[in-house]
C-alpha cells in the first residue's frame, strides 16, 4: 500500500515534534542556546526525511496512474505470432493418377513469454492438413524453457520439446528439400549452447523413441553443432557442421520403422555439413546429410533392405529478392537428391521453382512448380516422375 504524506502532515509532524520537545524542556528548565540549536537541527533532519518520503510517494502515485497497477502487466511479457497458409494444388503422382486438392498447408501459433530477465518460455502449436486427409491432429510442435543472459555470459540452456538442431534445411521454395525429409528429428532434449564473436556451438542430449533389442530406455543419445557466421555490410557467410547419434529417430526413418524401432541392432550416427551465403538480394545455400552406419533392425523387413547401405541426401538452392511496383517479391529455385533412400520412401531427386509477392502487409501470394523423380524399378522404386503445381495464400502475424 502506498502511503501519501501531504505538506500539512509534515507541518503537523514538525509542530508536534517541537511542542513535545518544548514540553519536556519546560518541565525541567528552559533549554540553553546549545540545546536549542540541537533541537532545531533534529527538527530540520525530520523535515528533510518527510520531504523525501513525499517526493517518493508522488512518483509512485504517478506510476500507478499510468500503468493501472504497481507492476508490469502480464500481457507485456507475452508475444503471440503465427502463420496461416492455404494451398490449391494440382498434379500427377508416381502412379500417373491426376489429383487436385485444397489444403491448409500450415496453421501455426507461437506463444513466447519473458517470465524473467534471464528466463523465457515458448509453446508452438502446429496443424498441417495432409493431402486428401479429412482431419489432421493439432500438435504441440514445441514447448521449451530457455535460461539466457547475454550481459552475464554467452552460454545459455534450453530444455523441452524441440526440433533438434541437426541440419539447417535452408530453402525459399514451398517444397521441403529431401535432406529435411531424411533427417529432421523432433524430441524432448536438454541443450547447452554458446554464441561468441560469430561462433556458435551447442551440445544436447535426448532419449528418442528407438531402443536396441533387449535394452532399456536410456538418455544415451546426443548431438553437437559447430558453426561460424561472418557478416560485413551486405555480405553474410554461415558455415557449419553437426553430428547426431540415433538418427533412426528422425521423422523419415522412424516412419519406415514403425513400431519396430524398439528392435534396433544398434543406434545410427549421422553427420551434417552446410553453407549459406547472402550477397545483397541473392542468397545461395548448400547442405549434405548422411548416415555413417547402415540402419540395422532385427525385425523390420523393409529396413532389412538397407543392410550395408548408408542413406544420404544433399541440396542446393538459390533465392533472389526484388521489388515489383513497390511490393516485395522473391524468386526461388531448389534441387535436392538422395542416395540409398528408396526403402525409406524418399524420391531420388526433387526440383522446385517458385515465386512470391507481398500483395498486402504480412500477406503473400505464391506459386510453385515441383517435380520428383523416383528410383528406378531395378533399385526398388517405381521409375516414374510426379508433378505438382501449387498456388498459396499465406499470412503471418
Amino acid at each position: 500500500m502506498i502511503r501519501i504524506f501531504s505538506k500539512t502532515a509534515i507541518h503537523a509532524a514538525v509542530i508536534a515534534s517541537f511542542c513535545g520537545t518544548a514540553a519536556v524542556a519546560q518541565a525541567d528548565s528552559m533549554p540553553s542556546k546549545e540545546e536549542m540549536w540541537s533541537i532545531i537541527q533534529q527538527q530540520q533532519k525530520q523535515i528533510s526525511q518527510l520531504q523525501k518520503m513525499v517526493t517518493s510517494t508522488d512518483a509512485k502515485v504517478e506510476s500507478v496512474a499510468k500503468t493501472g497497477s504497481t507492476g508490469t502487466k502480464w500481457s507485456d511479457k507475452i508475444t503471440i505470432s503465427g502463420t496461416v497458409e492455404v494451398d490449391a494444388t494440382t498434379g500427377e503422382n508416381f502412379a500417373g493418377v491426376d489429383n487436385a486438392d485444397l489444403d491448409v498447408a500450415t496453421a501455426e501459433l507461437s506463444i513466447d513469454a519473458q517470465v524473467a530477465k534471464q528466463v523465457s518460455a515458448n509453446v508452438t502449436l502446429l496443424y498441417e492438413e495432409s493431402a486428401g486427409a479429412v482431419a489432421t491432429q493439432l500438435d504441440v510442435d514445441g514447448a521449451t524453457i530457455t535460461i539466457k543472459d547475454e550481459s552475464v555470459t554467452p552460454f545459455y540452456l534450453t530444455a523441452g520439446l524441440m526440433t533438434l538442431p541437426f541440419g539447417v534445411y535452408e530453402t525459399g521454395t514451398m517444397s521441403d528439400p529431401l535432406t529435411l525429409e531424411l533427417t529432421e528429428t523432433g524430441d524432448t532434449a536438454v541443450l547447452v549452447g554458446v554464441d561468441y564473436m560469430g561462433f556458435h556451438a551447442d551440445v544436447y542430449g535426448f532419449n528418442g523413441s528407438s531402443t536396441k533389442t533387449g535394452d532399456e530406455e536410456k538418455i544415451n543419445k546426443f548431438g553437437a553443432n559447430l558453426a561460424y557466421t561472418l557478416s560485413q555490410d551486405a555480405f553474410t557467410l554461415n558455415i557449419g557442421a553437426g553430428y547426431l547419434s540415433g538418427i533412426e529417430d528422425s521423422d523419415g526413418i522412424s516412419g519406415a520403422l514403425g513400431a519396430d524401432n524398439a528392435n534396433m541392432t544398434d543406434h545410427v550416427d549421422a553427420w551434417n555439413l552446410h553453407a549459406n551465403v547472402a550477397m545483397g538480394p541473392v542468397t545461395l545455400s548448400a547442405e549434405y546429410v548422411g548416415l555413417s552406419d547402415p540402419v540395422l533392425n532385427s525385425t523390420n523387413a523393409v529396413l532389412a533392405n538397407l543392410t550395408n547401405r548408408e542413406p544420404s541426401a544433399w541440396s542446393i538452392g538459390g533465392d533472389y529478392a526484388l521489388n515489383l511496383g513497390g511490393m516485395d517479391a522473391g524468386l526461388h529455385v531448389a534441387y535436392s537428391a538422395t542416395d540409398d533412400a528408396q526403402h525409406i520412401g524418399l524420391a531420388e531427386n526433387r526440383f522446385a521453382i517458385s515465386g512470391d509477392l507481398a500483395i498486402f502487409e504480412n500477406t503473400t501470394l505464391a506459386a510453385e512448380y515441383a517435380t520428383d523423380e523416383d528410383y528406378s524399378t531395378a533399385d526398388g522404386g517405381t521409375g516414374a516422375d510426379n508433378h505438382t503445381a501449387t498456388l498459396r495464400l499465406g499470412v503471418s502475424f
